[in-house]
């Protein structure tokens, strides 16, 4: 008889059968960096093959990815820059430690969408110029002009001076929340703020474009809840690669696979099956008719779905089935 141990479906079930007698993790929802979730004692996912697939000289050198909020945007993010800092150490048993990559270090510009200042145009503009000038000092470099209220400016001399001071190294630049200041403002139900927020934001962001244009750029990644729009803001992103449409093999980069849940999430699976009282199989199966699950590309596939991981982690750590909200 042939054996289908090697099938995906056969695979998630031995590793389910093989995570579940290990020692449960102890599960956490409000981490955001790399450096927390690999601790020894926490949870972890390990999506660091789709991140060496993602950072690879060979392979695109910018993307953007729009999910919705505490799905693992951020936490990609820092893991993004970890590589990127040429630690590889800090990856010792994941997937991407024994690939074949380069472990070079690159200077790395990072920005914080949601810190921003939305209370008035000035305000937000003042606190933009205020993000890049810090990010200036972090980097020690001397802006040519540090005193401008042009934020746009700012960050294109910011991109050129760490370029320059990293010896014309390619500058890794991460935005996390991109459209985070627009959709605080609607959510204050203040539109036309949000629209000339759009208007700056749509300037600043060209700033990324046009020096990527110039060979100062390495790699880029911009997360966000909401779709880029062909106007404005999403003319001035427009040379990212979205990955729903240009890589669907990177559509799990964020959140929880069905067979992630399995092989991560072993003991606390068994133990929530134990609470209900039912099969492992019975007790999965109602964790994804509960929380449903995203499917960006494979479309009336199973396999494709994936999960919100917040909903996910709440479940194990509550064991509970509940409605949990990812704006908690």
């Amino acid at each position: 008889m042939e054996s289908d141990v090697g099938t995906p479906i056969k695979k998630a079930k031995l590793d389910s059968a093989m995570a579940a007698t290990s020692p449960p993790k102890q599960i956490c929802t409000s981490l955001n960096t790399f450096e927390d979730h690999r601790q020894p004692h926490m949870a972890y996912v390990d999506k660091t093959a789709l991140v060496a697939e993602m950072v690879s000289p060979s392979a695109e050198k910018g993307y953007f990815v729009n999910r919705p909020p505490k799905f693992g945007k951020t936490i990609l993010l820092d893991t993004i820059a970890t590589y990127f800092k040429g630690d590889r150490e800090a990856f010792r048993g994941l997937a991407i430690y024994d690939m074949q990559m380069p472990w070079e270090e690159f200077p790395i510009i990072r920005f914080s969408m949601s810190e921003l200042n939305v209370c008035d145009v000035d305000q937000f503009e003042a606190s933009l110029c205020s993000l890049v000038v810090e990010e200036a000092k972090r980097h020690d470099v001397c802006l040519m002009s540090p005193n401008s209220s042009d934020s746009t400016l700012l960050f294109a001399f910011l991109i050129e001076d760490v370029y320059y001071k990293k010896h014309e190294k390619g500058v890794v630049i991460l935005i996390d929340e991109y459209d985070s200041p627009i959709l605080e403002c609607l959510n204050k139900e203040n539109a036309e703020l949000g629209k000339e927020i759009e208007e700056i934001l749509a300037s600043f962001y060209e700033a990324l474009t046009s020096s990527s244009s110039k060979g100062y750029v390495r790699f880029r990644y911009v997360t966000g809840i909401t779709r880029l729009a062909k106007d404005t803001i999403g003319s001035s992103l427009n040379n990212l690669s979205s990955i729903d449409e240009t890589s669907p093999q990177l559509a799990s980069s964020c959140g929880f696979t069905r067979d992630e849940i399995l092989s991560t999430f072993g003991p606390e699976l068994s133990e929530f099956s134990r609470k209900a009282k039912k099969f492992e199989v019975e007790a999965m199966k109602d964790i994804e008719e509960k929380y449903n699950g995203y499917n960006w590309h494979l479309f009336g596939d199973k396999a494709g779905l994936v999960f919100n991981p917040y909903a996910i982690l709440c479940v194990f750590k509550c064991m509970v089935l509940g409605a949990y909200s990812s704006e908690e």
